[in-house]
């Protein structure tokens, strides 16, 4: 008769102890990660949520004196990296869990993640414009 291993000290699959591999220990990091961007954006929305007020129908140099503010740039750069990192993060899930032909999740993770880096990179730039009174038809 052959060996069973005991089934209430292990979970780990038959290739899994063939092989002696188990959990990449990755999972735990995302899900901390997104928790976390998560977190922080609670007060940064509720933030933004408060000054929106103060913009519902603001002209062109009302929105740029209000990001002209150092307190506001710095706080609307926390929410513009939280953001687009957690937005990343959460289409990675969502990738992983709902897309089973690897060959189309990868060129979409690779597609999300380029998509969220630039469009964050392009909202820091704009803020970096705004704040440093840079004319970035003069950088061309």
């Amino acid at each position: 008769m052959p060996y069973i291993e005991n089934t209430k000290t292990s979970i780990r699959s038959p290739l899994a102890r063939a092989r002696g591999t188990g959990s990449a220990r990755g999972g735990t990091h995302h899900w901390w990660l997104q928790r976390l961007t998560s977190v922080a954006l609670i007060p940064l929305v509720l933030w933004l949520l408060s000054c929106i007020d103060c913009l519902v129908n603001p002209d062109y140099q009302q929105t740029i004196m209000w990001l002209s503010n150092p307190f506001v740039a710095i706080v609307m750069l926390l929410f513009i990296v939280f953001g687009f990192y957690h937005a990343a993060l959460g289409m990675q899930v969502v990738f992983e869990d709902y897309v089973h032909n690897k060959l189309w999740k990868a060129g979409l993770l690779v597609l999300s993640h380029l998509a969220f880096f630039t469009m964050a990179v392009a909202s820091i730039f704009a803020l970096m414009v705004i704040n440093f009174k840079i004319d970035p038809l003069q950088m061309i």
